[in-house]
Order: structure tokens, then sequence, then C-alpha cells
């Protein structure tokens, strides 16, 4: 059996990060939210002077999507 390759994600990262400070069990999402408050308050206030939504300008490139069946219809495969 081949061994399996782990990729680390950010809540590695995190645990990590709460293990190496010793706080308690659930703290890796608090420093998650922590880091991105600063962020979405910024969007939040920003909506709000300009009074619309912030809209991404990127384009999605990848495949289209598979169009779900109607409801009800059955999918032969």
């Amino acid at each position: 059996m081949r061994p399996r390759q782990l990729s680390c994600d950010l809540d590695f990262a995190l645990v990590a990060l709460r293990r190496a400070l010793g706080l308690p069990r659930g703290a890796a999402a608090r420093l998650f939210c922590i880091g991105r408050v600063p962020g979405w308050l910024a969007h939040a206030l920003e909506q709000a002077t300009q009074g619309e939504l912030i809209r991404p300008r990127a384009q999605y490139d990848g495949p289209p999507p598979k169009r779900a069946p109607a409801a009800g219809r059955i999918i032969k495969r």
C-alpha cells in the first residue's frame, strides 16, 4: 500500500498555532475570524458608502456546469 500524500491547509496551520499558543479547543476558528473581520468590515463600510454591493470582476474560465435534471425526471445512465 502506497503512503497517502497529505496536503496542509489553513485549518492545519491554525490548529498548529492554537496548540503552540496553548489555547483551548475551538480557538482555531476564532483565530481565523479575527484575521478576516477587518476585511469583512472594510467591505461592509465600502458597500454602505457606495450604496451598492461589491461584485468581483473575475470571469469563470472553467468547464460549463452540468445541467441539473428537471424535478421528477429520471436520469438514464
